[in-house]
């Protein structure tokens, strides 16, 4: 009798496992396809324009101010072209990888150091249904740095909470970009909306019905001011069907030719908020952002084609700028130079040398074979009442004069500064 129990005790757990085992091989749910081409940024790039500087994803399109203001930006400032890379993961620091690649190998950077920037990225896309709503999902790390710490440690902006900005936008084909009237855009992402903005990659979303089977979908960036570096990193966007279109839709009688509408976005949260999401894990998006009516926008200029080329960086006593590529190494750049890896980092304050990245920027001696600390600026003449200060790491024109008071063009003409991006650390400058 008991060997009777066990043995059908035992035939129910066989029962049961096989059942779980069943269970567990029946497919998940098939999720829409991507419309998106190249969408991860794995299917190569080129060079836009035949622009070394610009490398951007095959399919995809790079906009930007250059040599142009826009609103917000500080007087005697202007935006200049960004630089892009597609980023290989083997070329990035060991300890980076996890921080910027979200699948693949490759990632998008779009950045600037020491001016502001404004750009976007954009793609055509066809196949939509009419009537149905979509998901437009990009996911972006915002890599901007204010200052580095004593450390070394990159330090965000902490006191302009709308000087960096996200947004996205659906348009229909042949839109100009910047164009609000046939561009439907979610409201700015900042980080006075959004915590934590900085330093981290955010799932920014918007869904949207069409209004015909072609959209373009447009993210784009803006930082006002001259940061150290304004960079953005992007990865795993994607476009997603995410309700058919209804019977009536699909029925209703078809429009005369003519232009084709806008797509409509759906109801939307007041405020925009933004989903940090973990390198480490498939991205999703969580956080449904769209406007309900047409956002005010701080850029309502009329759209504008630069084609003016970025000016080159020019001396600055003791030193000159260079900007770090993708490849680059310590230790190359200070042979081209005839330095040691020793004497650059020493004289850039850099402690781990292999902790360099795209679009940093470092202080190479003016002099051959010179490596002494870049010498103080003599100071203007001036009365022995005026005050002086002694540009430090990290600072600007621009906030040296909010801290005094002034305007950056008071504070470069009382310092015969014809450009106001070009100061550098242990120059004395006169307050008027």
């Amino acid at each position: 009798m008991r060997a009777t129990a066990l043995r059908s005790l035992g035939a129910v757990v066989i029962a049961l496992t096989l059942l779980a085992a069943a269970q567990s091989r029946r497919p998940a749910a098939a999720q829409p396809p991507n419309l998106l081409t190249n969408p991860g940024f794995e299917a190569g790039y080129h060079r836009q324009d035949s622009i070394p500087e610009l490398g951007v994803p095959n399919e995809w399109r790079l906009h930007y101010l250059d040599g142009q203001s826009f609103p917000g930006v500080p007087a005697g400032y202007v935006a200049y072209r960004p630089e892009s890379v597609v980023w290989y993961i083997q070329d990035a620091p060991v300890e980076e990888r996890s921080l910027f690649f979200l699948d693949g190998n490759y990632t998008l950077k779009v950045f600037k150091p020491w001016a502001p920037l404004y750009a976007a990225l954009s793609q055509d896309v066809g196949g939509l249904q009419p009537g149905a709503v979509y998901e437009w999902n990009a996911n972006v790390f915002v890599d901007v740095i204010d200052h580095y710490d004593s450390s070394g440690k990159k330090v965000p902006p902490s006191n302009e909470p709308e000087a960096v900005m996200l947004r996205l936008g659906v348009s229909s084909w042949g839109a100009t970009w910047r164009d609000e009237s046939r561009i439907s855009y979610t409201p700015w992402w900042t980080a006075g909306n959004t915590r934590p903005f900085h330093q981290t990659y955010l799932a920014l979303r918007q869904l949207f019905t069409a209004s015909s089977s072609r959209v373009t979908v447009w993210v784009e960036m803006a930082s006002k001011f001259a940061y150290v570096n304004n960079g953005f990193f992007m990865d795993a966007f994607s476009l997603r069907l995410v309700n058919p279109p209804t019977p009536d839709a699909a029925s209703s009688t078809p429009t005369a030719a003519g232009p084709t509408p806008t797509p409509t976005t759906q109801a939307a949260s007041p405020t925009p908020t933004a989903t940090p999401i973990s390198a480490t894990a498939s991205p999703t998006a969580t956080v449904v952002v769209t406007p309900t009516a047409t956002p005010t926008s701080a850029f309502t200029a009329a759209p504008t084609t630069a084609s003016s080329p970025t000016p080159a960086a020019s001396a600055t006593p003791g030193y000159t700028l260079y900007t770090i590529r993708s490849g680059d190494t310590l230790y190359r750049i200070a042979s081209r130079y005839g330095l040691t890896t020793a004497e650059l980092a020493a004289y850039n304050g850099i402690t781990n040398t292999w902790r360099i990245y795209a679009g940093q920027a470092i202080k190479i001696p003016a002099a051959t074979g010179s490596v002494a600390a870049p010498a103080s600026q003599v100071a203007p003449t001036a009365a022995s009442s005026q005050r002086t200060y002694v540009v430090r790491p990290g600072d600007t024109l621009f906030r040296i004069a909010l801290n005094h008071g002034l305007t950056t063009a008071q504070l470069a003409a009382a310092n015969a500064i014809a450009d106001p991006r070009k100061i550098y650390a242990g120059q004395v400058l006169v307050i008027p």
